[in-house]
Protein backbone atom coordinates (compact mmCIF):
# COMPACT_ATOMS: atom_id res chain seq x y z
CA UNK A 1 0.00 0.00 0.00
CA UNK A 2 3.18 2.51 0.45
CA UNK A 3 3.95 2.31 -3.56
CA UNK A 4 0.10 2.60 -4.44
CA UNK A 5 0.06 5.93 -2.09
CA UNK A 6 3.08 7.42 -2.82
CA UNK A 7 1.94 6.71 -7.00
CA UNK A 8 -1.96 7.78 -6.02
CA UNK A 9 0.27 11.36 -4.67
CA UNK A 10 1.87 12.00 -8.25
CA UNK A 11 -1.37 11.25 -9.67
CA UNK A 12 -3.01 14.09 -7.42
CA UNK A 13 -0.32 16.20 -7.83
CA UNK A 14 -0.57 16.02 -11.56
CA UNK A 15 -4.50 16.43 -11.47
CA UNK A 16 -4.09 19.53 -9.24
CA UNK A 17 -1.52 21.68 -10.23
CA UNK A 18 -2.80 24.48 -9.64
CA UNK A 19 -2.89 24.23 -6.45
CA UNK A 20 1.20 24.61 -6.84
CA UNK A 21 0.50 28.60 -8.41
CA UNK A 22 -1.32 28.81 -5.36
CA UNK A 23 1.81 27.74 -2.93
CA UNK A 24 4.17 30.15 -5.26
CA UNK A 25 1.53 32.77 -4.64
CA UNK A 26 1.58 32.35 -0.58
CA UNK A 27 5.64 32.21 -1.19
CA UNK A 28 5.31 35.85 -2.44
CA UNK A 29 3.22 37.23 -0.29
CA UNK A 30 4.98 35.60 2.74
CA UNK A 31 8.63 37.26 1.05
CA UNK A 32 6.44 40.85 0.24
CA UNK A 33 5.33 40.15 4.18
CA UNK A 34 8.93 39.72 5.33
CA UNK A 35 10.10 43.26 3.53
CA UNK A 36 7.17 44.88 5.16
CA UNK A 37 7.31 43.72 8.43
CA UNK A 38 11.12 42.51 9.00
CA UNK A 39 12.52 45.05 6.42
CA UNK A 40 11.01 47.88 6.63
CA UNK A 41 12.04 48.76 10.39
CA UNK A 42 15.52 47.93 9.76
CA UNK A 43 15.22 50.67 7.18
CA UNK A 44 13.28 52.68 9.31
CA UNK A 45 16.45 52.13 12.23
CA UNK A 46 19.21 52.60 9.68
CA UNK A 47 17.15 56.08 8.78
CA UNK A 48 17.02 57.60 12.22
CA UNK A 49 20.88 56.57 13.36
CA UNK A 50 21.54 57.69 9.36
CA UNK A 51 20.13 61.20 10.77
CA UNK A 52 22.01 61.74 13.83
CA UNK A 53 25.85 60.44 12.77
CA UNK A 54 26.84 61.30 16.41
CA UNK A 55 24.79 58.60 18.03
CA UNK A 56 25.52 56.07 15.39
CA UNK A 57 29.62 56.49 15.60
CA UNK A 58 28.27 56.03 19.58
CA UNK A 59 26.29 52.70 19.17
CA UNK A 60 28.70 50.02 19.48
CA UNK A 61 31.10 51.59 22.19
CA UNK A 62 27.66 52.28 24.43
CA UNK A 63 26.39 48.31 23.54
CA UNK A 64 30.01 46.68 24.26
CA UNK A 65 30.19 48.39 27.51
CA UNK A 66 27.04 49.39 28.71
CA UNK A 67 23.97 47.34 27.39
CA UNK A 68 22.07 47.86 29.33
CA UNK A 69 21.54 51.29 28.48
CA UNK A 70 22.08 50.90 24.90
CA UNK A 71 18.92 48.99 25.24
CA UNK A 72 17.52 51.49 27.14
CA UNK A 73 18.47 54.41 24.05
CA UNK A 74 17.12 52.56 21.65
CA UNK A 75 14.44 50.87 23.89
CA UNK A 76 11.38 52.01 21.42
CA UNK A 77 13.37 50.62 18.27
CA UNK A 78 13.71 47.02 19.94
CA UNK A 79 10.02 47.10 20.84
CA UNK A 80 8.84 48.16 17.45
CA UNK A 81 11.04 45.54 15.61
CA UNK A 82 10.77 42.56 17.99
CA UNK A 83 6.60 43.42 17.39
CA UNK A 84 6.95 43.53 13.71
CA UNK A 85 8.80 39.79 13.89
CA UNK A 86 5.81 38.73 16.19
CA UNK A 87 3.26 40.31 13.64
CA UNK A 88 4.68 38.69 10.37
CA UNK A 89 5.13 35.15 11.74
CA UNK A 90 1.50 34.93 13.09
CA UNK A 91 0.50 36.63 10.08
CA UNK A 92 2.61 34.50 7.62
CA UNK A 93 1.53 31.39 9.95
CA UNK A 94 -1.90 31.74 9.30
CA UNK A 95 -1.93 32.30 5.65
CA UNK A 96 0.31 29.02 5.48
CA UNK A 97 -2.48 26.91 7.41
CA UNK A 98 -4.96 28.71 5.43
CA UNK A 99 -3.41 27.36 1.95
CA UNK A 100 -2.86 24.21 3.64
CA UNK A 101 -6.49 23.71 4.58
CA UNK A 102 -7.40 24.19 1.15
CA UNK A 103 -5.08 22.38 -0.35
CA UNK A 104 -5.81 19.26 1.94
CA UNK A 105 -9.31 19.90 1.15
CA UNK A 106 -8.96 19.68 -2.56
CA UNK A 107 -6.99 16.75 -2.52
CA UNK A 108 -9.26 14.71 -0.34
CA UNK A 109 -12.07 15.38 -2.71
CA UNK A 110 -10.16 14.68 -5.84
CA UNK A 111 -8.94 11.30 -4.01
CA UNK A 112 -12.74 10.32 -3.30
CA UNK A 113 -14.27 11.40 -6.17
CA UNK A 114 -11.71 10.88 -9.65
CA UNK A 115 -14.23 13.29 -11.72
CA UNK A 116 -13.48 16.17 -9.52
CA UNK A 117 -12.25 18.81 -11.45
CA UNK A 118 -10.33 21.96 -9.71
CA UNK A 119 -12.19 25.51 -9.36
CA UNK A 120 -10.61 28.27 -7.32
CA UNK A 121 -14.04 28.64 -5.65
CA UNK A 122 -14.01 24.63 -3.99
CA UNK A 123 -10.15 26.08 -2.93
CA UNK A 124 -11.31 28.82 -0.61
CA UNK A 125 -14.38 26.66 0.67
CA UNK A 126 -12.05 23.70 1.28
CA UNK A 127 -9.16 26.31 3.37
CA UNK A 128 -12.56 28.08 5.14
CA UNK A 129 -13.98 24.55 6.24
CA UNK A 130 -10.33 23.10 7.49
CA UNK A 131 -8.55 26.60 8.77
CA UNK A 132 -10.25 26.68 12.07
CA UNK A 133 -9.86 22.92 12.96
CA UNK A 134 -5.75 22.72 11.49
CA UNK A 135 -4.86 25.88 13.68
CA UNK A 136 -6.51 23.62 16.93
CA UNK A 137 -5.08 20.18 15.85
CA UNK A 138 -1.31 21.78 15.09
CA UNK A 139 -1.75 23.72 18.18
CA UNK A 140 -2.54 21.25 20.40
CA UNK A 141 0.15 18.75 19.14
CA UNK A 142 2.69 21.43 19.64
CA UNK A 143 1.52 22.29 23.08
CA UNK A 144 1.93 18.71 24.13
CA UNK A 145 5.42 18.01 22.41
CA UNK A 146 6.58 21.21 24.37
CA UNK A 147 4.95 19.72 27.89
CA UNK A 148 6.82 16.21 27.13
CA UNK A 149 10.00 18.69 26.32
CA UNK A 150 9.04 20.42 29.71
CA UNK A 151 8.90 17.40 31.38
CA UNK A 152 12.19 15.62 30.22
CA UNK A 153 14.04 18.68 31.11
CA UNK A 154 12.40 18.75 34.78
CA UNK A 155 13.35 15.28 35.03
CA UNK A 156 17.21 15.65 34.08
CA UNK A 157 17.80 18.82 35.94
CA UNK A 158 16.40 16.92 38.99
CA UNK A 159 18.44 14.27 38.60
CA UNK A 160 21.25 16.14 37.93
CA UNK A 161 20.96 17.88 41.30
CA UNK A 162 20.52 14.52 43.06
CA UNK A 163 24.16 13.13 40.87
CA UNK A 164 25.84 16.06 42.13
CA UNK A 165 24.73 15.63 45.82
CA UNK A 166 25.89 12.09 45.75
CA UNK A 167 28.61 11.87 43.70
CA UNK A 168 32.01 13.65 44.55
CA UNK A 169 32.53 16.90 42.19
CA UNK A 170 35.12 16.25 39.25
CA UNK A 171 34.85 12.43 39.56
CA UNK A 172 34.58 9.55 36.99
CA UNK A 173 31.42 8.47 38.46
CA UNK A 174 30.01 12.26 38.16
CA UNK A 175 31.34 12.60 34.63
CA UNK A 176 30.15 9.87 33.59
CA UNK A 177 26.57 9.97 34.53
CA UNK A 178 26.47 13.60 34.03
CA UNK A 179 27.58 13.12 30.09
CA UNK A 180 25.56 10.32 30.10
CA UNK A 181 22.11 11.72 31.27
CA UNK A 182 22.57 14.80 28.68
CA UNK A 183 22.99 13.11 25.98
CA UNK A 184 19.73 10.68 26.75
CA UNK A 185 18.17 14.41 27.63
CA UNK A 186 18.92 15.80 23.85
CA UNK A 187 17.89 11.76 22.15
CA UNK A 188 14.74 12.20 24.06
CA UNK A 189 13.90 15.63 23.20
CA UNK A 190 15.01 14.68 19.57
CA UNK A 191 12.85 11.78 19.50
CA UNK A 192 9.80 13.86 20.87
CA UNK A 193 10.10 16.82 18.24
CA UNK A 194 10.55 14.09 15.44
CA UNK A 195 7.69 12.40 16.77
CA UNK A 196 5.77 15.78 16.94
CA UNK A 197 6.07 16.50 13.45
CA UNK A 198 5.29 13.35 12.22
CA UNK A 199 1.98 13.15 14.55
CA UNK A 200 1.01 16.74 13.34
CA UNK A 201 1.23 15.63 9.51
CA UNK A 202 -1.03 13.08 10.01
CA UNK A 203 -3.58 14.22 12.35
CA UNK A 204 -4.01 17.42 10.27
CA UNK A 205 -4.49 15.22 7.53
CA UNK A 206 -7.09 12.85 9.69
CA UNK A 207 -8.74 16.28 10.50
CA UNK A 208 -9.35 17.32 6.91
CA UNK A 209 -9.93 13.90 5.74
CA UNK A 210 -12.61 12.74 8.20
CA UNK A 211 -13.85 16.42 8.99
CA UNK A 212 -13.47 16.15 12.25
CA UNK A 213 -11.96 18.61 14.82
CA UNK A 214 -8.61 18.30 17.16
CA UNK A 215 -10.62 16.16 19.89
CA UNK A 216 -11.72 13.07 17.47
CA UNK A 217 -8.67 13.57 14.93
CA UNK A 218 -5.79 13.44 18.27
CA UNK A 219 -7.36 10.25 18.89
CA UNK A 220 -7.43 8.53 15.38
CA UNK A 221 -4.40 9.72 14.85
CA UNK A 222 -2.84 7.92 17.79
CA UNK A 223 -4.34 4.94 16.87
CA UNK A 224 -3.56 5.12 13.54
CA UNK A 225 0.83 5.29 14.15
CA UNK A 226 0.64 2.58 16.53
CA UNK A 227 -1.38 0.46 14.99
CA UNK A 228 0.91 -0.31 12.16
CA UNK A 229 4.88 0.82 11.22
CA UNK A 230 3.83 1.55 7.46
CA UNK A 231 2.56 5.30 8.19
CA UNK A 232 5.88 6.28 9.47
CA UNK A 233 7.79 3.87 6.98
CA UNK A 234 5.82 6.10 4.16
CA UNK A 235 6.90 9.21 5.93
CA UNK A 236 10.54 8.09 6.04
CA UNK A 237 10.51 7.14 2.70
CA UNK A 238 8.72 10.94 1.47
CA UNK A 239 11.04 12.79 3.59
CA UNK A 240 14.01 10.93 2.13
CA UNK A 241 13.11 11.61 -1.23
CA UNK A 242 12.32 15.35 -0.15
CA UNK A 243 16.11 15.39 0.54
CA UNK A 244 17.11 14.34 -2.04
CA UNK A 245 15.65 15.60 -4.65
CA UNK A 246 16.21 19.04 -3.01
CA UNK A 247 20.38 17.79 -2.86
CA UNK A 248 20.51 17.89 -6.32
CA UNK A 249 18.64 21.17 -7.15
CA UNK A 250 20.53 22.81 -4.95
CA UNK A 251 23.53 21.61 -6.50
CA UNK A 252 22.13 22.89 -9.83
CA UNK A 253 20.96 26.03 -8.43
CA UNK A 254 25.53 26.62 -7.43
CA UNK A 255 26.06 25.54 -10.89
CA UNK A 256 23.35 28.38 -12.32
CA UNK A 257 24.18 30.61 -9.76
CA UNK A 258 27.42 31.80 -12.07
CA UNK A 259 24.95 33.58 -14.80
CA UNK A 260 22.85 36.98 -12.97
CA UNK A 261 20.58 36.79 -15.67
CA UNK A 262 19.76 32.79 -14.85
CA UNK A 263 18.85 34.10 -11.04
CA UNK A 264 14.71 34.54 -11.65
CA UNK A 265 14.45 31.64 -13.91
CA UNK A 266 16.28 29.43 -11.33
CA UNK A 267 13.68 30.58 -8.38
CA UNK A 268 10.72 30.19 -10.72
CA UNK A 269 11.39 26.81 -11.56
CA UNK A 270 12.99 26.41 -7.75
CA UNK A 271 9.52 27.65 -6.39
CA UNK A 272 7.49 25.40 -8.63
CA UNK A 273 9.54 22.21 -7.68
CA UNK A 274 9.03 23.31 -3.93
CA UNK A 275 5.30 23.50 -4.45
CA UNK A 276 4.84 20.48 -6.57
CA UNK A 277 6.82 17.49 -4.42
CA UNK A 278 4.83 19.59 -1.55
CA UNK A 279 1.31 18.28 -3.32
CA UNK A 280 3.11 15.10 -3.79
CA UNK A 281 3.65 14.73 -0.07
CA UNK A 282 0.49 15.92 1.30
CA UNK A 283 -1.42 13.79 -1.71
CA UNK A 284 0.61 10.64 -0.52
CA UNK A 285 -0.22 10.85 3.22
CA UNK A 286 -4.12 11.62 2.03
CA UNK A 287 -4.04 8.42 -0.49
CA UNK A 288 -2.28 6.14 2.21
CA UNK A 289 -5.14 7.43 4.90
CA UNK A 290 -8.02 6.91 2.48
CA UNK A 291 -6.71 3.72 1.27
CA UNK A 292 -6.43 2.84 5.09
CA UNK A 293 -9.84 3.54 5.89
CA UNK A 294 -11.19 1.49 2.74
CA UNK A 295 -9.18 -1.24 3.79
CA UNK A 296 -10.64 -1.32 7.49
CA UNK A 297 -13.81 -0.40 6.55
CA UNK A 298 -13.80 -3.60 4.11
CA UNK A 299 -12.53 -5.72 7.02
CA UNK A 300 -14.66 -4.93 9.31
CA UNK A 301 -17.95 -5.35 7.19
CA UNK A 302 -16.55 -8.95 6.51
CA UNK A 303 -16.00 -9.00 10.42
CA UNK A 304 -19.52 -8.71 10.61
Amino acid sequence: MIAESITGGFVLANRNLKLVFIHIVVSVLNIAGMLVFLLLPLIVVAAYLGFDLEQAREALPVLMHSPLEFLSRYFVIAILSGISLIVYLTLSSLLIMYALGGTLGILRRSEVDRGFSFRLSDFFREAGAHFVRLIWTASLVLLGALLLIIACMITWGVASAVLHSIAAPGSKVELFFSTFGTLSAFTIIAVISVSGFIFTLYSMVIAVSERKGAGEALPMTFRLLTGSIRPLILFLILFAAAVAVNAVWYGIQLSLALSPFLLPLTWIAGAFLQGYLSIVVWGSLISYYMKHVNQRAGLDSYEI
